[in-house]
């Protein structure tokens, strides 16, 4: 079956070149404009001055997040009220800050950290104040949860699908086009013929979420979907539900501009419960419903992606792929009965 003519038919579509090429690289990038400060923040150095003979200095040069030098006391409220350093510490370890209350609540809690140390006669020459003590055993920090709207991003770029397959119904449909006229009279299987669609839809819808993709990676560089193959994977299986929730709602009785709202509420929805416009709905939902998020596959597939990332778990990402295929294999079916009994009066 030569598919050049729908080929052609669905890429000239200005919409399809804008909803389905550059939206998804337009929500990434605002994305990633709105939690750039929170996903890469910037490392705090505060700038303090201490009394020379206060006996914990050695203990304050010791930790990194300081700068440390010494100034005496009427030196050192000119420096504050200079905004040159944000807090002085006197010889008793008595502390005079400025008007920055981020970074005075910072040395505040550091003050009273060294002086409980004293208070139970631990020796500091014993602690390591510049050492982590929590490893983190991947190189990335994909554990942040500001990441979460990228994941439901791609995957709502996936179910996108569903809007090529409005296209190509319409197309290969007997009263709403010349072209589904002919094939109606051609001798194949109608279940042939969607089965091409389906595929038709699924090639062009990967390989523009593949763009999106490298477009994060490259561009937008985070450090996410490192897992390339196992991420490839979830975004065909996405595709395919994709595909089969737009043959489902092609078979309705609406028309063209109503089937195509029905696709766009649907595909929002799904990502809104999966928290890419509010996190808090995604933890509320996965608390108090998690059937919902279950049986929701961008909810899933993000669910998957996200701990595929951060953890290296597969132990959930297989069963979410059986998942999503079972209820775009349920869809399909749905979609072929209606279709089968359909039947036209006029051609």
């Amino acid at each position: 079956m030569n598919s050049l003519p729908l080929f052609k038919h669905i890429i000239r579509d200005k919409n399809f070149i804008f909803w389905q090429v550059a939206f998804p690289i337009i929500l990434v990038s605002l994305f990633y404009m709105a939690f750039s400060g929170l996903i890469h923040p910037d490392s705090v150095e505060i700038d303090i001055a201490v009394a020379g003979d206060n006996s914990y200095l050695p203990i304050y040069r010791m930790i990194s997040v300081l700068n440390v030098k010494t100034l005496d006391s009427e030196a050192a409220k000119q420096a504050i009220e200079n905004q040159d350093i944000s807090a002085y510490i006197d010889a008793e370890n008595h502390i005079l800050v400025g008007r920055n209350g981020t970074t005075s609540t910072i040395v505040s809690a550091i003050v009273d950290q060294i002086e409980q140390i004293n208070a139970l006669n631990i020796d500091y020459r014993t602690i390591n104040f510049s050492r982590d003590f929590i490893k983190n055993n991947k190189s990335t920090d994909t554990d942040n949860a500001m990441y979460i709207p990228f994941y439901v991003a791609i995957a709502m770029n996936a179910i996108y699908a569903a809007y090529i397959m409005l296209e190509v119904v319409l197309y290969y449909t007997a009263n709403l086009s010349a072209v589904g006229q002919r094939l109606e009279m051609a001798p194949f299987k109608k279940l042939k013929l969607f089965g091409f669609a389906c595929l038709m839809a699924i090639v062009i819808n990967v390989t523009i979420n593949l763009v999106t993709l490298a477009y994060i990676k490259l561009v937008l560089r985070l450090a996410i979907f490192n897992n390339l193959p196992l991420s490839i994977l979830m975004i065909v299986v996405l595709n395919i539900f994709g595909v089969t929730l737009g043959l489902l709602i092609s078979t309705t009785r609406f028309d063209y501009v109503f089937k195509t709202v029905m696709v766009t509420i649907s595909s929002l929805l799904m990502a809104f419960l999966s928290g890419m416009m509010v996190q808090p709905i995604r933890t509320l939902i996965l608390r108090k419903a998690p059937i919902i998020a279950k049986i929701n596959p961008v909810s899933s597939a993000t669910t998957a992606l996200f701990r595929l990332d951060s953890f290296g778990d597969t132990i959930g990402y297989y069963p979410t792929i059986g998942l999503i295929i079972m209820l775009a294999a349920l869809l399909f079916a749905i979609a072929i009965v209606i279709m089968r009994r359909r039947n036209y009066v006029n051609l």
